[in-house]
């Protein structure tokens, strides 16, 4: 009776390992004519330049993300600036003063007195689009979790609105926080070295957070966390590639090396496993829970279910009223997404799935 599962050769112990019939390392190589059967996945290129991959730092941009934008953009950095220095604080956090919620009104005021600025000339440039999503959608956040909770709606002034959904719409992210925001463009170095040939990846303890809603150390290392394993699992999808090199030639070498490469992912994953689990170390879990993961929370995680209503659409005819308001996850980590598709972890239909998700958050 014929296997239905393909067979791999360790090279050192010459122990069988098995793969499922439906895994990448086990699909063959589409029909140059016909090309991939339908809903199959096509491995007929896996350039990481495709995917927006940087063969130095993954998902990661290949430099420290921009921190400020140019004077044309001032006035945003400095909205955010004032309010995260004005140690605004959550509206349904117990306790809060009088002072607390005048502080909030006055910088939500000054919020929307601000001019509806262009992001026309942003677009020419991934980097300041980048950064302009960044400030915004901070702003966004800081704007809604400090509104009063009797409010029957959550209305957003255009000054957020309709540059955030510009741009959010170029770049085909949500007008939302999203990982992107919160971890692969929210980095810089601690000790400034520049990156060469010779270390072509930031050190992992030689990083800091750009912005933060609370300025503790428990919110920096949340983010940091996920960011240290963005950068590590470069190793991870430098075997998955070169994996997927040896699956094309095939043959009883290719077979061999392939297997080496399996135990060495395998090493990588448990790296990855013990800096998942040292995020306990820097970021307490209660702290988290009440102080922190609140100010990132989306439109579908509001307790009193207001609707976010996106103002000053008229002056733009292309925008519309946004749908997708999750707001940020280590779920939405294209790395981690990477590796279930490539392990199987995942089912045909998960792994269409990711690939949509991926785009939206990863872009």
């Amino acid at each position: 009776m014929t296997s239905q599962f393909s067979p791999l050769l360790h090279p050192e112990t010459e122990e069988m390992v098995i793969f499922a019939p439906d895994h990448l390392l086990a699909l063959p190589r589409p029909d140059v004519q016909t090309g991939p059967p339908t809903g199959a996945f096509d491995t007929s290129t896996l350039a990481a330049h495709d995917f927006d991959v940087d063969t130095r730092t993954g998902f990661m941009p290949p430099e420290p993300p921009l921190t400020r934008l140019p004077q044309q953009w001032e006035l945003w950095e400095l909205a955010l600036e004032e309010g995260l220095a004005s140690k605004l604080q959550l509206a349904d956090k117990p306790g809060s003063s009088d002072a607390d919620r005048y502080r909030a009104s006055f910088w939500q005021a000054r919020v929307r007195e601000l001019p509806v600025l262009p992001t026309a000339q942003l677009k020419a440039s991934e980097i300041l689009l980048r950064r302009g999503h960044h400030v915004l959608a901070w702003m966004l956040h800081l704007y809604i979790r400090t509104l009063p909770l009797d409010l029957p709606e959550i209305r957003i002034p255009p000054p957020i609105s309709v540059p955030l959904l510009q741009i959010s719409s170029h770049l085909q992210l949500p007008p939302v926080l999203t990982y992107s925001d919160d971890v692969l463009y929210n980095w810089a170095l601690k000790i400034p070295v520049p990156l060469t040939i010779a270390s072509p990846a930031p050190a992992l303890d030689n990083l800091r957070c750009i912005t933060l809603f609370t300025g503790t150390r428990d919110e920096e290392e949340f983010y940091l966390s996920s960011a240290r394993i963005e950068l590590k699992g470069v190793q991870a999808l430098s075997l998955m590639r070169a994996m997927m090199d040896e699956a094309f030639v095939g043959d009883s070498i290719a077979i061999k090396r392939i297997t080496s490469y399996m135990h060495s992912l395998a090493g990588v994953i448990s790296e990855l496993t013990t800096l998942l689990l040292a995020v306990r170390e820097g970021c307490d879990p209660q702290v988290f829970y009440n102080d922190i993961r609140p100010w990132f929370r989306g439109a579908d995680s509001d307790a009193h279910q207001r609707p976010w209503i996106f103002e000053g659409l008229e002056v733009d005819p292309t925008l519309k009223q946004p749908t997708e308001l999750s707001g940020p996850s280590a779920g939405q980590s294209a790395m981690i997404h990477a590796l279930d598709v490539y392990l199987g972890v995942d089912s045909a239909t998960r792994v269409v799935a990711f690939f949509l998700s991926a785009a939206d958050f990863n872009r």
